[in-house]
């Protein structure tokens, strides 16, 4: 933890505060950026990265205020390109630092005691969530969630042990995050960049291209979009109340889930909409806003994906990182099944795929072990893994996905190496992480960036298998034509829609990072 205690911050932001009220716009903004400076001294000083992200919990404040001060009191040219540095300098901090420093190479000097110590807590973990069938239920309505939030723990800690052992490690310097410049030199001429950002209850974007670069202020209240976020996430939930009532109330529910996506559009994508000229959205979402489905968003008449293209990332500065990596040599496809009786349609779903990538290498059933994931994923171009995901809201670095030998977590995937060109997991929720106060995302998608992965195509909800498999075999099938990620996600989604018209069936998928 960091060798002395956070004491001006407090401080800093006081004066911050004290300035603003007083409208002294120059001696706030020198105030909050003193205290931006002295929290950030304090987070590099810590080697974890789970504790790295937790540490700037609850503490946005000057960052909040140094985006609104820039903005509101500064001329517009300068004040748009200082918004945006403080804006990318809020979010997803602990990943960007990460996802810098990324050296598989240096990975595993360690000494073997520890190394022994955590093989021991993971298997003995993994005796406990196959005793208390996770998929099934929350692992925080288990019987023994006491015991197994202890071994987390030691497990957690451990691994903080050897982090803190291996000076490659322990060396992560701060890094320069992406600047409005910077963005616009790398994203393609067919791309525009909507990053949003909450400060106080104001949701604002940026518009970025590589022409023109652009703030609209005040879309709406955040408190007005959490609101909708729970009425739409009421309307995804009514179909885990079975085949029969869904049946019974379809066009109910449809119109109910387009209100609510008409709602959404209207508040955050119609005062923007006319600023984009392209025909691919890369959507850089702000706190709650990480869980919302963009692409399905409804005008009316049309839902956004009829007419763009939709790609995710969790800031700039991570999707310039994707964008820059090179490309994986070669094409080496790894597909990866677990089906059970909550997923019956896994080894279907493999089949179809497995006829689009005659050479892949398969991994299903007894054979899918974490030991042979882990030796795949070294020299994958492509990864597919079908089997339960599940998001730990208690614990999200615990986040998993089910494996023949026991659960991969996502504390896991930081001693992966796989440099693979997309990984998609078709699984329940795979893409849900924890947003901390600093914005960074906590989970799975977490992990694979760190271990080198290009892109994500993950889950916002629990998904139905007839409908997955259906999208992934489309997704896949364009993709082989040459078409990009993005395009081919989106022409995916539009097949099954003609027989799935819910968007719970055709919308869950996001592709995060390169596009």
């Amino acid at each position: 933890m960091a060798k002395t205690p956070l004491v001006l911050f407090p401080y800093y932001v006081l004066c911050g505060e004290i300035a603003e009220r007083e409208r002294k716009w120059n001696e706030a903004q020198h105030h909050f950026e003193q205290a931006a400076n002295d929290l950030e001294r304090h987070q590099a000083r810590i080697h974890h990265d789970d504790l790295r992200v937790t540490f700037l919990k609850g503490r946005h404040q000057p960052y909040d205020a140094l985006v609104r001060l820039s903005l509101d009191h500064m001329h517009r040219e300068d004040g748009l390109a200082l918004g945006y540095s403080w804006c990318e300098r809020a979010r997803s901090r602990g990943l960007v630092e990460l996802l810098s420093h990324y050296a598989p190479s240096m990975r595993g000097h360690a000494e073997q005691s520890l190394v022994m110590k955590i093989n021991r807590l993971r298997e003995e973990l993994n005796i406990y969530y196959a005793r208390s069938k996770p998929e099934s239920r929350p692992v925080t309505a288990q019987p023994n969630y006491e015991t197994i939030a202890i071994k987390e723990s030691e497990l957690a800690r451990t691994l903080r042990e050897i982090s803190g052992a291996d000076p490659e490690y322990a060396s992560l310097q701060q890094v320069s995050i992406a600047t409005i410049d910077s963005v616009r030199r790398i994203l393609p001429e067919t791309t525009t960049l909507v990053e949003y950002f909450t400060t106080g209850d104001e949701i604002l974007a940026f518009i970025v291209s590589r022409n023109a670069a652009r703030v609209v202020r005040k879309l709406c209240l955040a408190g007005r979009i959490l609101h909708l976020q729970e009425r739409l996430a009421f309307q995804i939930e009514k179909f885990l109340l079975g085949e029969e009532y869904v049946n019974a109330h379809s066009e109910q529910i449809l119109e109910s889930t387009q209100r609510r996506l008409r709602e959404l559009y209207r508040y955050l994508l119609e005062p923007v909409i006319g600023e984009i000229a392209t025909p691919h959205i890369a959507i850089v979402p702000h706190g709650t806003l990480h869980f919302l489905p963009f692409h399905a968003f409804f005008d009316g008449q049309q839902y956004v994906i009829d007419k763009f293209e939709i790609s995710y990332a969790p800031s700039a500065s991570v999707l310039k990182y994707c964008l820059e990596k090179p490309e994986v040599a070669g094409n080496r496809e790894v597909l990866i099944g677990i089906a059970d009786e909550k997923a019956p349609l896994v080894e279907v779903e493999l089949a179809k795929i497995s006829v689009l990538f005659p050479d892949a290498h398969v991994l299903r059933g007894e054979g899918a072990t974490r030991a042979a994931f882990v030796e795949e994923s070294k020299t994958a171009s492509l990864i597919h893994i079908a089997t339960h995901a599940i998001f730990r809201q208690d614990n999200p670095m615990f986040s998993s996905f089910k494996l023949a030998d026991g659960y991969f977590t996502a504390f896991d995937l930081f001693s992966l190496v796989c440099p693979a060109s997309l990984v998609t997991l078709s699984g329940c929720q795979s893409g849900m992480n924890e947003v901390t106060g600093s914005d960074d995302l906590l989970g799975l998608m977490r992990g694979f960036l760190y271990a080198g992965s290009q892109s994500l195509l993950l889950s916002l909800w629990n998904v139905n298998d007839e409908s997955t498999a259906a999208l992934m075999v489309n997704f896949y099938k364009e993709w082989q034509k040459g078409a990009s990620k993005a395009a081919a996600l989106r022409k995916a989604m539009l097949e099954v829609r003609r027989n799935h018209a819910n968007p719970f069936y055709w919308a869950p998928f996001l592709l995060v990072g390169n596009p």
